[in-house]
């Protein structure tokens, strides 16, 4: 799915992709990036996306963010469902499956691309 989704969006802007926290923190401080786009969890991580987020705003406060995951909100913990509330710029939060189309028109409508 991932491939798929990096495949149609390659299309239509640039993408810089990272699997770890620490890489795209990194990435946020020296990339011209107008939004992160996360799932909820990232395995083999030791941060989640939501946490991933915080860190992110906290080096940008006018990054957009974004979230395509597998999990609806009602699966999420209290807590989770709360520290996701406190993403100021969270733009958008989309459940897979999502056709590659639908994504592409989010992302835009959250960069205003």
């Amino acid at each position: 799915m991932r491939k798929v989704i990096l495949y149609a969006l390659k299309e239509h802007f640039d993408l810089i992709v990272t699997s770890k926290a620490e890489e795209a923190v990194s990435k946020i401080k020296t990339d011209d990036i107008d939004l992160a786009l996360l799932d909820v969890y990232l395995p083999g991580d030791t941060a989640d996306g939501i946490a991933v987020a915080h860190m992110l705003e906290k080096e940008r406060n006018d990054l957009s963010i974004g979230f395509l995951t597998a999990y609806p909100p009602e699966s999420l913990s209290a807590c989770e469902r709360k520290r996701l509330s406190h993403i100021k710029n969270l733009k958008f939060y989309s459940v897979k499956p999502q056709t590659p189309k639908e994504l592409i028109e989010k992302i835009k409508g959250a960069t205003n691309a």
